[in-house]
């Protein structure tokens, strides 16, 4: 039995009657209400929605703290980039330092798109790079890019704990380097 259960968003019988109130609870009551069993098609969305709010949440939150202000885009975007980069180890079995790359990627990509909607279609002047080396458009540049790299480790490992500890998921487990592949020694 999993000893966090009083946190637990579960969706298997197994959690049912284990713990004394959580939100699964809460849903459980509203959905027999209504005459349904709980199921896994509407624990995801809830689930998701819930990692996309932490995420917004947090990545608005360190923008206040380290540039005073931040835009409501800012808090969808970090939403979007956070459900990605934590779903990347749900699907890929990759090592930690492969997630974090292309974690780095995505996020970047998703700034580009971004900053380009709101910043020059838009007009909004939410952020601006041209003065920093390597930038495109103004919208990404590549300390950006090596910075995302190192903070995704922060987003991948919130999101493993947030999935083991809220929703009883299996235990974050990392490699530091790629599996053998056809009996070739890793590098």
């Amino acid at each position: 039995m999993h000893k966090n259960l009083l946190f637990c968003i579960n969706c298997t019988p197994t959690a049912k009657n284990m713990y004394k109130f959580s939100w699964k609870s809460y849903v459980q009551i509203l959905m027999e209400r209504q005459g349904k069993n709980m199921n896994y098609k509407i624990c995801l969305p809830m689930k998701l929605f819930m990692l996309f709010c932490f995420g917004g949440g947090a990545y608005t939150i360190v923008e206040l703290l380290f540039r005073g202000n931040s835009h409501w885009t800012m808090f969808i975007l970090g939403g979007i980039c956070f459900l990605l980069v934590g779903g990347i180890n749900e699907k890929f079995d990759l090592s930690l330092p492969a997630q974090m790359a292309v974690s780095s990627v995505i996020i970047t990509a998703l700034e580009f798109i971004c900053g380009c909607i709101v910043n020059i279609w838009l007009d909004w002047k939410v952020w601006n790079y041209e003065q920093l080396p390597f930038n495109l458009f103004g919208q990404i540049c590549l300390l950006f890019t090596v910075l995302w790299f190192f903070l995704s480790a922060v987003g991948i490992f919130t999101d493993d704990i947030l999935r083991w500890k809220m929703f009883c998921e299996e235990k974050p487990r990392y490699r530091l380097i790629p599996k053998n592949v056809k009996g070739k020694p890793s590098a």
